[in-house]
């Protein structure tokens, strides 16, 4: 073999060999790093109290609903449906349509509610344990 550069020998690092030996569920001995670490990432664990899981199934998960839906649906005081629809939007989990970042009690009947699309599955869980 043709003996390289001097620069290049200083620059690389010493290779090691691969372990052979048995570390878990992977016999090459190779970490869970890169796309393997990301196939076991948990989930966000939500608790939802009663009344925001009450709120979460009247909204529903395929189509957005207006606030004067989710007080029929729920059966709650005006001013409980408000204050627990500003805690979940202040959350992130619910959003309005039009954009807003609290609700007045006053336009709550008109604005249109989803669920945000990002806590879908972690929502069903949370209240499938309820």
């Amino acid at each position: 073999m043709r003996p390289q550069p001097p620069i290049l020998q200083r620059s690389l690092p010493p290779v090691r060999p691969i372990c052979l030996e048995n570390r878990g569920s992977y016999p090459t001995g190779l970490r869970k790093t890169g796309i393997l670490a990301a196939k076991k990432r948990h989930m966000r664990d939500i608790k939802l109290s009663g009344r925001e899981a009450a709120v979460v199934r009247a909204i529903g998960f395929a189509e957005s609903m207006l606030g004067a839906e989710i007080l029929d649906s729920t059966r709650m005081e005006p001013e409980d449906v408000g204050d627990t629809l500003n805690g979940l939007i202040a959350a992130g989990f619910v959003e309005t349509i039009p954009y807003a970042e609290q609700v007045d009690l006053a336009e709550m009947p008109a604005t249109a509610f989803e669920v945000n699309p990002a806590y879908v599955h972690e929502l069903r869980v949370a209240i499938s344990r309820r």
